[in-house]
Formats: structure tokens, C-alpha cells, sequence
């Protein structure tokens, strides 16, 4: 657990961008790759705030999702309902029930299910907890070439991707 929190302060602070694989108005794809990281990430965002979606080689996959406005106390434990496209994940319905880690500004969350292959049809993106919601709408022509990239990055790290 600490390790995990360590780890989203650092992502909170350090951005992820060594390579950028695919860049569009509202979302990328990025690959890290140094000593102690080996990641792709795929970010989505508005005005509101972002969603990124880290496949890491030491940690599980993760969702994190980060909003300005949002004060929580650093490595607080609360709970959140993700929902990609109209799948809600963890079998959710809403309301909120996979525990997320908390920083200043955002949150973290392992689903226990794959994602990357939700995201290719998805409309929209949301996640709520008990006290708050934010969700930013996708449009397919921009999604369909960020999750191509995506596939790229995560294959040349050697992860296996989901089918389409």
C-alpha cells in the first residue's frame, strides 16, 4: 500500500512523457522507460481535469483520475465506481464499491478486470465516489487512434493486449 502511494505522488508531480506515441487535442499516449520505470500511459482530459491509464512492468494496471478542485488527504483510503463506456467496472452499478487511494488532487484505482479493451468503444468516462463525480466525454475518431497507439506502446514493453 505504501508503495502505491508513493508511486501516485510521484505521478502527481513528475509527468509521464519520455515518448510520446500518439497526441491529439485531449488525450496521448506516452511510453516511460528508464532504470526504475517501464510504463505506457494512456491520458485523457478537459479543462476539468484527466484520467490516465498506466500499464506498468512492476505494478498492477491502474486508472487514476485527477481533478484541481478536488482536496483529499494525502494517502486516504475511500471508495469510487468507474464506469468506461457504459461498463461499470468491478461489476459496479454506480455506486461506489473498489477502493481508491487518494492524493491532494486525485485518485487511484487497480480494477480487478482488464480495461484496455473497454476504452475503444467507450463514450464517455466516469468515476464517482461518495462525495463527488467527474466524468469527460470521448469521441471515437479521436479514441480509435490513441488506443492503436496504445496497443503499439504496450506491445514494444511486451504486454499482452486485449482483443479489440
Amino acid at each position: 500500500m505504501l508503495r502505491l502511494s508513493i508511486f501516485l505522488s510521484g505521478l502527481l508531480v513528475t509527468p509521464v512523457a519520455d515518448t510520446v506515441w500518439w497526441h491529439t487535442d485531449g488525450g496521448s499516449v506516452t511510453r516511460r522507460s528508464d532504470q526504475s520505470a517501464q510504463t505506457c500511459t494512456l491520458t485523457i482530459e478537459n479543462n476539468e481535469g484527466r484520467f490516465a491509464f498506466v500499464w506498468d512492468r512492476t505494478l498492477p494496471a491502474h486508472i487514476m483520475a485527477a481533478q484541481p478542485r478536488w482536496r483529499f488527504a494525502a494517502d486516504q483510503s475511500t471508495t469510487a465506481a468507474m464506469r468506461i463506456g457504459n461498463v461499470w467496472l468491478g461489476n459496479g452499478n454506480g455506486t461506489p464499491n473498489m477502493t481508491a487511494i487518494a492524493g491532494r488532487s486525485a485518485l487511484m484505482i487497480v480494477p480487478d478486470q482488464p480495461f484496455d479493451n473497454l476504452l475503444s468503444s467507450a463514450d464517455e468516462i466516469v468515476i464517482r465516489t461518495p462525495d463527488t463525480q467527474f466524468g469527460i466525454l470521448l469521441m471515437r475518431e479521436k479514441m480509435t487512434p490513441l488506443v492503436a497507439a496504445l496497443r503499439k506502446c504496450r506491445a514494444s514493453l511486451g504486454f499482452r493486449n486485449s482483443a479489440p
